[in-house]
């Protein structure tokens, strides 16, 4: 069983993935730190604020509840 961080670092770096960005080009429209980013796709990924994920979503032109929907 997978714990919500890591279904979330999965779901982060297919959707980054689909919209065509690099986890840099991601963390620079989204306004935080590449190792961020990087440590969020990682394999004990941290839980990420509430802020965190709406300036991710932003950044991905998506709403931050797509963010945190796991299907």
């Amino acid at each position: 069983m997978y714990s919500a961080e890591l279904l979330f670092s999965k779901h982060l770096r297919k959707l980054r993935k689909n919209s065509n960005l690099t986890q840099e080009k991601l963390a620079e429209k989204a306004g935080i730190e590449y190792k961020y980013v990087q440590m969020l796709e990682g394999k004990k990924p941290p839980s990420p604020t509430l802020r965190t994920l709406t300036k991710i979503a932003k950044a991905l032109e998506m709403q931050a509840w797509e963010l945190i929907r796991f299907d």
